[in-house]
């Protein structure tokens, strides 16, 4: 029941005084104003946005959502060459993809991407170091492959978080957790289509935030997640994996503080050592990985898993094995037996954070319910 109140206050009255019967029966699911905007957003934003890369369409059960989708796994797995490899893509079919690193240099994230162009059309490999080293001897690269690159990469837009204009804004009113929200609002206005944004990687930017680990992490989900409902942004976001689980088959525990990870995202794909090496030394030493990504979540399809070559020199990935089957087992060790210790420690964070939606409703939710009802009651 909700709680009586004689005299509302006036900022409750303010905000709900407009509102009548036909107004609220306007905001019924089965109303003919909802269907209309559903069948109108639907029409503007698709469910699925296809990258033009066949695995990772494939493993987000078409392409991308309209919201957040994360891509997390081990060091040297290739997540940051991967997310190249799909914008790229997008931009080829003239789709704008804004890249926004944080850990890499945008020179580093560009010659990955021209070392990727280059080697499409060849039988040997480009190598990164074998752009630089013709760089730096003076030498350019083929005609064919800049302009190949140039066709490709003319909607991709490469932007290095450190030194972007909005870090040097010194404005009080602007909290510095605020500027990743601003940067996807400004460039979100900027092209008439919506972009794609990519961002690399969640706890690198968390740790500019002056919080907890958790708490940047949260802080940082909580902001994209508002840019991303506001302009029906489409992100992708490169997450961590904590030390303990680089030797385990992954699962959504395994995820960096991933408290709010699992709520906020619509998609999650997660990448772990396959083939023959049995551990990240032996994994770092192959230059040409095997590497297993799994669809972790999936807001619209069952799970998934694909099994795919990381060629190093090329930076480029290519599928050797597609799978669909039952999710693996929670934090599996592939070489000792499930650390019990820190799975529950994992589970007794996210039932404390699960704890924050369980709270008593407040007093001003009290009285806001209390004056729909009577307004409802009324008939005004």
């Amino acid at each position: 029941m909700c709680k009586k109140v004689e005299s509302p206050k006036a900022e409750i009255a303010s905000v709900l005084g407009a509102l009548s019967v036909q107004v609220l029966s306007n905001l019924a699911a089965g109303s003919e104003s909802t269907l209309g905007k559903v069948k109108e957003y639907y029409s503007v934003h698709h469910n699925h946005l296809p990258t033009g890369v066949e695995f990772f369409d494939e493993l987000c059960s078409g392409g991308l959502y309209d919201g957040i989708s994360i891509l997390a796994g081990v060091p040297n797995c290739g997540k940051t060459t991967l997310l190249v490899q799909v914008a790229l893509s997008l931009s080829a079919k003239g789709i704008p993809v804004v890249f926004v690193s944080k850990d890499m240099k945008p020179e580093e994230v560009l010659l990955k991407a021209i070392s990727y162009v280059a080697s499409l059309g060849s039988v040997e490999s480009v190598s990164v170091n074998d752009i630089t080293d013709k760089y730096a001897a003076g030498s350019d690269l083929d005609d064919g492959v800049l302009n190949s690159f140039k066709n490709m990469a003319s909607n991709l837009h490469i932007i290095d978080y450190n030194t972007h204009p909005f870090m040097s804004i010194t404005d009080t009113n602007i909290q510095e957790e605020s500027i990743l929200g601003r940067l996807i609002e400004g460039y979100s206005k900027l092209f008439v289509q919506n972009p794609v944004f990519i961002i690399d990687s969640l706890q690198s930017i968390a740790v500019d935030y002056n919080r907890t680990s958790k708490e940047g992490v949260d802080l940082a989900l909580a902001n994209l997640k508002h840019y991303e409902r506001k302009y029906h942004a489409r992100m992708i976001v490169v997450s961590n994996l904590s030390r303990m689980y680089y030797d385990k088959d992954l699962d959504i525990s395994c995820l960096k503080e991933s408290g709010n990870i699992e709520y906020e995202a619509s998609c999650i794909l997660g990448m772990e050592i396959a083939g023959s090496a049995i551990n990240l030394n032996d994994f770092r030493q192959e230059l040409v990985r095997q590497i297993k990504i799994k669809n972790l979540k999936d807001r619209s399809g069952g799970y998934k898993e694909v099994v795919v070559e990381f060629d190093v020199l090329r930076s480029s990935f290519s599928t050797i094995q597609k799978n669909t089957s039952t999710p693996p087992k929670e934090g599996k060790s592939r070489k000792v037996s499930k650390d019990k210790k820190a799975s529950d420690k994992v589970a007794k964070d996210n039932a404390d954070f699960m704890d924050l939606f369980n709270k008593p409703l407040s007093d001003k939710e009290l009285e806001a319910l209390e004056m729909l009802n009577n307004g409802i009651k009324s008939g005004s």
